[in-house]
């Protein structure tokens, strides 16, 4: 019977390559059905090479995942968070993920860190909602098969760490441990292997750090020591994954212009080449950095009025020319909102030769996306997931 149906391809009386290309335009929502369909099907929709050339083809969509409370459960004594999702292609927009089994009486854990590889997001350590404990778990939920697994479980326990990904890795640095003491020494988990590996130290201790991937390096972007709680320094580490070595540098953290010497705390973003650069916010201020200047540099700034955001939590990529927003809405603390912010990369008068030279000279459009009452508690933190 196996051996028929291999003989038989993708579908009867269809060579196999346009057979491919039928399947490929097949929806992600609907991929899942395929699974059982039968073993070669299932084989190739879950495969890497048919990931990789969705992507190639353009037929991949990007959308937001957060760790966000659910709409309020009198029961508990403290916010329950789940993973919500903003899918600009799709009519829904927001929905929420399934609960991991092992939380879903009590949330997800508090603090956790998200990263995104390829189809799967991770949802790695955090605070058990219940006691309180640190958590070293990993959990993966792959978007085709809408389950969740676990991976290798975190090395150490650690708290306010900065998470990233880069390829098919995931790396974690800094924060702090259960005695509050601030942290040096990061990690890497490989996606492929299901392995976690220590990497060498870095300069400096850095407590509520932030990370970000830049042209194939790893950022640890300020944080704290644990004598100076609450003073983030001026500096950040560049991780070479081909030197397997930290190099301390200053990423230009004061604002270009500016003669105070406030520190730019740039959630997650990621980089890669042909789209968006790396992007903060300087309390209200949307800022760029040119690491060819290694300066920030002025975008715009939040638009006014009641339905924009008082002072955004997270940002991050959403497609080739979007940023995603996301803070309490002015006016009302208890109600999160979400902006997209559309960069007019096509300027014709655009003459530079590198292509992120100019973004800070000519500002883009702010869209409000007014979520559904289900969707308008707190959000912790968030990141683009290609699916």
């Amino acid at each position: 019977m196996e051996q028929e149906e291999e003989d038989q391809g993708f579908i009867r009386d269809l060579p196999d390559e346009v057979a491919y290309r039928c399947l490929t335009r097949v929806s992600v929502q609907t991929q899942a059905q395929l699974h059982g369909v039968s073993r070669k099907w299932r084989d190739l929709v879950t495969s890497r090479e048919f990931y990789e050339r969705r992507k190639q083809q353009g037929l991949t969509k990007h959308c937001v995942c957060m760790l966000q409370a659910l709409p309020t459960v009198d029961s508990s004594p403290h916010p329950v968070f789940g993973v919500s999702m903003m899918n600009e292609e799709s009519e829904q927009l927001w929905e929420w993920l399934p609960p991991i089994p092992e939380f879903a009486q009590y949330g997800l854990p508090l603090f956790c860190r998200l990263a995104a590889v390829s189809r799967s997001l991770l949802v790695l350590g955090g605070w058990h909602p219940r006691t309180w404990e640190t958590l070293r778990t990993v959990y993966i939920f792959d978007f085709l098969a809408r389950k969740w697994r676990r991976g290798a479980d975190m090395p150490s326990t650690r708290s306010s760490f900065a998470c990233q990904a880069l390829g098919s890795d995931v790396f974690v640095a800094g924060g702090h441990n259960n005695a509050k003491i601030a942290l040096s020494t990061a990690e890497v988990y490989s996606t492929v292997r299901d392995r976690w590996q220590a990497l060498p130290k870095m300069n400096d201790s850095r407590d509520e750090c932030s990370a970000a991937a830049l042209d194939g390096e790893l950022y640890i972007i300020s944080g704290y020591e644990t004598a100076s709680q609450g003073q983030f320094m001026q500096s950040s580490e560049v991780f070479k994954p081909a030197l397997n070595a930290w190099t301390r540098t200053w990423i230009g953290l004061t604002l270009v212009s500016r003669s105070s010497c406030d520190v730019i705390k740039p959630r997650t973003n990621v980089h890669s080449r042909g789209q968006l650069p790396l992007f903060g916010f300087h309390q209200r201020e949307l800022v760029w950095y040119s690491a060819e200047k290694d300066e920030w540099q002025l975008v715009d700034v939040l638009p006014e009025g009641e339905d924009s955001i008082a002072d955004p939590v997270c940002v991050t990529q959403l497609g080739a020319d979007k940023l995603f927003v996301t803070g309490p809405r002015n006016g009302d603390d208890s109600s999160f909102t979400s902006l997209v912010y559309t960069l007019d990369l096509r300027h014709e008068d655009r003459q530079q030769s590198d292509e992120h030279a100019s973004v800070a000279s000519f500002r883009g459009k702010w869209e409000f996306l007014r979520p559904h009452k289900k969707f308008q508690e707190v959000i912790q933190t968030s990141c683009v997931v290609e699916i």
